[in-house]
């Protein structure tokens, strides 16, 4: 186990978030310290399923007691905060996984839940992963090999001071609802791809060493 708190140029410390599958469950666990050993979340997609997509369609409010989660996504959870903590900017960091297709659309979703059990949203947002290495140039994943999946320089600002007695909830999935362009992970341009390149289910794993980092004051 390591801890990996740093300091930016800024003078903000920089605390990383692993995703850790210890719990063996739902919610799945956010935590400072990376597991290099916990074993990898294995998420299956099945695109031709249309039977729940409305759940996931659902704008969810800025303030509530309760998030929609969709079937196609997963939940972590981090540690109470003992303190009151001010974050302060773009969310950086990596994802890690082993894919079986060549392209995946990811929905990331930021929540602090409150002692009261409220739920207030800090960041959402959609990243396609053939993209996040380079803007102007599409770079497919190889499948069956772990690919990464970049969170610096793709992602908004966020500002909030997290009251004691919170905790991160992280919201991680692959969009499938009406009304977006879905992405089935073939080698055409998305919007060439039809129901048929959805054949085979979508396979993600996702590796201990999957991480989001905020910037602290």
């Amino acid at each position: 186990m390591a801890t990996c708190p740093q300091s930016g140029k800024d003078g903000h410390k920089k605390t990383n978030f692993f995703l850790n599958a210890d719990q063996g469950e739902a919610p799945y666990q956010l935590n400072t310290t990376i597991n290099s050993n916990s074993n990898p979340i294995v998420q299956t997609i099945d695109f031709k399923d249309r039977a729940n997509t409305v759940s996931g369609n659902i704008n969810p409010l800025i303030l509530d007691s309760t998030i929609n989660v969709g079937k196609n996504s997963l939940v972590f959870e981090s540690d109470t905060f003992k303190k009151k903590v001010t974050i302060a900017g773009a969310l950086e960091g990596e994802l890690k996984a082993i894919i079986n297709k060549k392209d995946v659309d990811i929905s990331f979703q930021l929540y602090e839940k409150m002692s009261d059990g409220t739920y207030l949203q800090l960041y959402n947002d959609m990243l396609r992963a053939s993209y996040s290495k380079d803007h102007s140039k599409r770079q497919l994943i190889i499948p069956g090999k772990a690919t990464s999946i970049r969170l610096t320089n793709n992602t908004f600002f966020v500002s909030r001071k997290i009251s004691k007695g919170s905790k991160l909830i992280l919201v991680l999935g692959v969009p499938l609802e009406p009304g977006i362009e879905i992405n089935y992970g073939s080698d055409k341009a998305v919007s060439q791809e039809t129901i048929a390149d959805a054949r085979q289910a979508m396979i993600i794993s996702w590796l201990p060493q999957s991480f989001f980092t905020l910037s602290v004051l």
